[in-house]
């Protein structure tokens, strides 16, 4: 999962909008899910963001606290 945070910690939502409380999903009021990493790089280079690729057996809830999962 690739994403975008600011310096606060809130994430850019579909809508172009920051927010600290934003679940995943498909409404404008989601968090911007990328898909390739150049894409989510030149977004965060033009808005002065920060990429958080999180790797496989890690997941963010809709505070945005990152936690393990077990398999």
């Amino acid at each position: 999962m690739i994403y975008i945070i600011n310096d606060a910690g809130m994430r850019l939502c579909q809508d172009n909008k920051w927010r600290s409380f934003a679940n995943f999903g498909t409404f404008p009021e989601c968090v911007k899910v990328y898909r390739r990493l150049c894409a989510a790089e030149t977004k965060a280079n033009k808005i002065k963001g920060k990429v958080v690729q999180l790797s496989a057996g890690m997941e963010v809830d809709a505070v945005g606290k990152i936690s393990t999962t077990e398999e």
